[in-house]
């Protein structure tokens, strides 16, 4: 026996983490404040944390206050069941004079795909997920989509098969596997052959050929589906397959296909570039329908419009609502849930449902309802553009009816629910006739279109014959034209049997088509009857037209009209049941579960648990959890939300795609029913708008108000306007021909070829490939767009106007111009013009000065297609030499000096003439480093000489003196030169005796230097040393530029990945690039200089 739990002793643990792999600390639960739990949104964690706590008595700081932080992680442990949040909205901080507090919300994870952003370029049809095993459907799904731009899985093991799968009447398909291909490919390489036995009766074939596994040995992995077998005339006995390079397709597969009459015919699709590569082809199939339309399974294909959003409001809106699912999120292993709407509400599997029951016994308090009568719709119009219900709806419009509400509360007469009931037995009978008769116009379409198929083959090949014919004729060979013409009868005889063969057909059909109408006029209200008579009386329909509230519904996501159908079924039932908005109030609920498991294992969103009352309760009894609040401080749960499953819809509105802008285009199948629905607009009757038509032209023919002559020959037929010979019309050897001027021209020619008229008038051209152009080919207009070439014999591209595929498989408005050289051209698309520009600049550096220049990429460059640098390293180069010029200066300095004493004496005659004696002499290298001496004989008390340059002592030092033969020396400022001083004595004697004594001198000094200049010398000095450097982009070092000094020429490097980017996409705005030098042997300095280009390309937009 299972014991109670009680809900104090269940464990609750929340763990702080630094990321997902590092762990910070538990935070305790009494600082969580509450979760939030809803199944609409991501639950929310709300915390509140404070700075201090008390410990043994004593306030301490808290450690968690500190450390918690934005975009960290929260685990959740629930009685062992995880859960992770982000701390993904900003943290209030609460201070007062004694404590603080950090308070903040962090979201289950799932919230961060709402910051993953999907792009939806062009409308798609998908697929929800595409298995690993999913060999026949290989295109991705949506969730694959996931899967390749996010971290998130699917959960396969919770992948609801009806979640991905519907039933819908489909096209039988039988199975071909043709087995793998593994080897070397080149043009012409047979890829595959297979004999094979398609013979599926009196109808077209179709048939796929599909490449689920194609993997190159470049590491290239794709998949195809080839589709281009359609309406195939004869049975199949071969099929081969060669790789191909042609102007079909640059890269591709042509198909040879060998009827069992013999006939071969070809066709190309576009494959994968695997020239001179190893292809490796696994579990190829073909997948042919027999033709037969069975009820069955099938995957869910569903159109979703160009967009831009994000992952996680497209999943849980768009995507849920396209195929009618819900997604749960196991936010702790990032894996994804998927459940079919229905199967999540009923459950199946037990997987929510574990005997709870919700009454005033166990836990109600309070019941609050309201009845949303006025949602109540009767009659509901489907708006699509995709397809429409009328190939479905028995009642042959575009809406469904239905009044059960009206019915089963019991408000409408007994007559009319007599008749109603008796009107939908005659529905029901109706739509068993309607649905064979229109099984069997099906099958004669199938026919038409196959003899169709027949005929244009069998045209194609009379051209052909009769090509051989005329030459057989030109060249005289009586035998060749005698058998040949065998050939041409026989074939024009099949021919004209299989045209008879195609009108009795088309007779066949149009008499579905009558029979169709009938049924339809059986069960207008009005007319309807059954074997008790007429159903309706004329009281019985006004008291109905009281009933008829209108609404309506528009739905961009269904691919067919049956599976439109079941749901608009769905739709009006759902709005004839009474929609209840209930709350309930509990009290003490969670102290009355019992589980062994704790109350986390039934307590979870999306648990099935009974309720007593019926007006509350879905067909089986059970309401639905969707949503509570737990707050763990105090482990109490309340704010309990349940569903019923019956969702409020406005009749007014549409569920989903309310102001949806449809922009894709219709198929041919919707234009034709354009056409249908304008014609019942403007009250035509439809089946007078197909016997008479709204041409003109067939007006005159049926109203036969013209006079013709008919002239048969064995040379064809020629109807000739009676009242004007000039006008005629010629029917013979399978062409058409009208001339205005008796066969002197042909204004109109129609054969199997095609038509050749001066003007094509109408209001459409319908084809799969039009092509339009002049006789020099040198103007064209195909499905691609407008193409303007030169008359050579290359054709030369001029001018391009249209949609061009990228190279990501999108196409893009492209404008493109070339100038008649072809050497230059013109590029606009849809991301702007294309434009090319440089940066340039250079200066020299060394090892303490680097080399920084900004460069700026506009905001307008919608994309940088190609960044290069070309960069060149150079020796160091100075341009002058020379001293700048300098003032006069004085200097001046004053010394005292003791000597002892001693006798002196010297004795010197002459007569008369004079006597000379240098007094100071000074010399110095230019730009040299040597003091300058001087002897001196006499000096008198103060002496001033020119300024001496010299080095290396500090300018204006001077010695001591003395009075006795001595020396000075000056080390002044300034350039280097020298001085002589010469003084001159006439002839003379001297006799001269002393004694000195000890004592003391006060020598004073001064001395002048000049104001003088040097003279420039002009010159190129260069360095024979290149030093070592590396070039930074936005702070990356360049590859290639990088502590080196091998680039003495020109060099190109990609510097695309060096630019500060952002997703992918280069940041618009300043750059930078930087040159470092570095010391070298012979270049100490790091002295350099350098030359750069920066050449930049891509789109701008104005």
């Amino acid at each position: 026996m299972h014991r109670t739990v009680k809900f104090a002793k269940n464990n609750i643990r929340f763990i702080l983490m630094k990321n997902r792999r590092e762990t910070i600390c538990d935070i305790p639960k009494e600082y969580i404040k509450s979760i939030v739990y809803n199944i609409n949104e991501p639950a929310e964690l709300e915390f509140e944390i404070p700075s201090s706590i008390t410990y043994r008595g004593k306030k301490v700081p808290y450690m968690v206050y500190e450390q918690i932080q934005g975009k960290m992680q929260i685990i959740v442990n629930i009685n062992g069941s995880l859960e992770r949040f982000i701390i993904d909205e900003d943290i209030d901080i609460e201070e007062t004079e004694t404590i603080s507090f950090k308070s903040g919300r962090a979201y289950s994870y799932e919230k961060t795909l709402d910051s993953k952003t999907l792009i939806i370029p062009e409308g798609a049809t998908r697929q929800l997920y595409k298995p690993v095993d999913e060999t026949v459907h290989v295109s991705d799904g949506i969730l694959n989509w996931l899967e390749e731009k996010t971290q998130w899985r699917v959960d396969t093991t919770f992948l609801d098969e009806d979640a991905r799968k519907e039933t819908s009447l489909t096209t039988e398909t039988q199975t071909i596997n043709i087995g793998s291909f593994d080897g070397y490919v080149a043009k012409g390489t047979q890829i595959w052959s297979r004999d094979v036995n398609i013979n599926i009766g009196n109808k077209p074939l179709n048939f796929q050929v599909i490449y689920p596994s194609v993997v190159t040995n470049d590491g290239i992995s794709t998949n195809y589906t080839h589709d281009v077998f359609k309406g195939l005339p004869y049975p199949v006995k071969n099929i081969k397959c060669v790789y191909s390079q042609d102007t079909d397709f640059r890269f591709g597969l042509t198909y040879t296909v060998t009827y069992t009459n013999g006939i071969v015919e070809t066709f190309k699709s576009e494959f994968i570039n695997t020239v001179n590569k190893t292809l490796h082809l696994s579990d190829i199939k073909v997948v042919y329908q027999t033709g037969n339309l069975v009820e069955q399974k099938n995957v869910k294909y569903r159109y979703f419009e160009q967009a831009s959003t994000t992952w996680y409001s497209f999943l849980t809106n768009d995507v849920a609502e396209a195929f009618d699912c819900v997604f749960l999120f196991d936010s702790y292993d990032k894996k994804i849930r998927v459940y079919s709407k229905s199967n999540f509400q009923k459950d199946p599997k037990g997987e929510r449902t574990h005997g709870l029951r919700l009454n005033y016994q166990t836990g109600v308090k309070q019941l609050n309802k309201t009845q949303k009568v006025g949602e109540v719709v009767t009659r509901l119009y489907i708006e699509s553009s995709l397809t429409s219900i009328s190939e479905e709806n028995p009642l042959g419009g575009e809406y469904v009816e239905c009044f059960d509400y009206y019915i089963n509360k019991g408000i409408m007469s007994t007559s009319l629910t007599s008749a109603l009931r008796r009107y939908n037995t005659l529905l029901d009978s109706k739509y068993v006739e309607w649905l064979t008769i229109k099984n069997r116009k099906n099958t004669a379409d199938q026919t038409l279109s196959k003899q169709e198929s027949e005929l244009l083959t069998l045209q194609e090949k009379l051209k052909g014959e009769n090509a051989i014919l005329t030459a057989y004729i030109k060249a005289g060979n009586t035998n060749g034209q005698s058998s040949q013409s065998v050939v041409v009868k026989n074939l024009e005889s099949q021919i004209s049997t299989l045209m008879n063969t195609i009108q009795s057909t088309k007779d066949e059909i149009a008499s579905y088509e009558e029979q169709i109408m009938v049924n339809a006029n059986s069960i207008v209200k009005s007319n309807a009857t059954d074997s008790s008579g007429k159903i309706f009386t004329t009281e019985d329909l006004e008291e109905l037209d009281d009933y008829i509230i209108e609404g309506s519904m528009s739905n961009e996501y269904y691919t067919t009209s049956y599976a439109l159908y079941s749901w608009a079924k769905e739709q009006i039932e759902s709005l004839n049941t009474i929609q209840i908005e209930f709350t309930i109030e509990t009290v003490d609920f969670l102290k009355k579960l019992q589980h062994p498991n704790g109350w986390q294992e039934v307590l979870t969103v999306g648990e099935r648990i009974y309720m007593d009352d019926k007006d509350v309760a879905d067909t089986d009894g059970y309401v639905q959890l969707y949503g509570y609040t737990l707050y763990p401080s105090t482990e109490i749960i309340t704010d309990l939300q349940f569903t019923n499953n019956k969702e409020p819809i406005s009749a007014i509105k549409t569920i989903g795609d309310i102001g949806r802008a449809t922009t894709q285009a219709t198929t041919m199948t919707n234009f034709y029913k354009a056409i249908w629905k304008d014609s019942a607009n403007m009250n035509v009757n439809v089946a007078e708008l197909m016997q008479n038509g709204l041409d003109l032209s067939a007006q005159i023919a049926r109203g036969r108000g013209s006079t013709n002559q008919i002239d048969i020959s064995e040379s064809g037929i020629y109807i000739i306007d009676a009242n004007d010979n000039d006008k005629q019309m010629y029917f013979g050897s399978g062409i058409l021909c009208i001339t205005q001027d008796r066969w002197k021209t042909s204004e109109l020619a129609i054969d199997s070829g095609g038509v050749v008229a001066q003007t094509v008038v109408g209001k459409l051209i319908l084809g799969e490939k039009i092509q339009v152009g002049n006789a020099e080919d040198t103007f064209t207009i195909t499905g691609d767009g407008i193409r303007v070439t030169n008359s050579n014999s290359s054709n030369t591209e001029r001018i391009f106007l249209g949609l061009e595929r990228q190279s990501n498989g999108t196409k893009k408005a492209v404008l493109r111009l070339h100038a008649a050289t072809g050497d230059n051209k013109l590029v606009l698309s849809e991301d702007g013009i294309w434009q090319c520009f440089q940066i340039h600049a250079g200066d020299a550096f060394d090892r303490l000065h680097s080399y920084e220049v900004p460069f700026y990429i506009p905001a307008k460059m919608q994309r940088v297609d190609e960044a290069k640098l070309i960069f060149k390293l150079d020796y160091f180069r100075a341009y002058s030499k020379g001293a700048t010029a300098q003032g006069s200066q004085t200097m001046s300095s004053s010394n005292t000096s003791s000597a002892g004493g001693g006798t002196y004496s010297a004795t010197t005659s002459g007569a008369g003439g004079s006597f000379s004696k240098t007094v100071a002499t000074t010399s110095a290298n230019v730009g040299g480093g040597r003091p300058a001496t001087t002897s001196v004989t006499h000096m008198s008390a103060s002496t001033t000489v020119g300024t001496v340059y010299t080095t290396p002592m500090a300018p204006g030092a001077i010695t001591r003196l003395s009075p006795s033969l001595h020396n000075h020396t000056f080390v002044p400022s300034g350039s280097s030169h020298s001085h002589t001083v010469t003084v001159s004595v006439g002839n003379h004697t001297h006799s001269l005796s002393m004694s000195i004594g000890s004592h003391t001198h006060t020598v004073s000094l001064s001395f002048t230097i000049p104001s003088h200049s040097h003279q420039i010398v002009y010159g190129i000095y260069q360095h024979n040393v290149l030093p070592n450097v590396t070039v930074y982009i936005d702070g990356h070092p360049v590859s290639g530029l990088n502590n080196t000094s091998s680039i003495n020429s020109s060099a190109e490097f990609n510097i695309a990945g060096y630019l500060n980017s952002t997703n992918g996409v280069i940041n618009k705005g300043v750059h930078t690039i930087k040159v470092v030098s570095y010391s070298v042997g012979g270049n100490n300095e790091g002295l350099g200089r350098c030359q750069f280009t920066i050449l930049l390309s891509g789109y701008m937009s104005y």
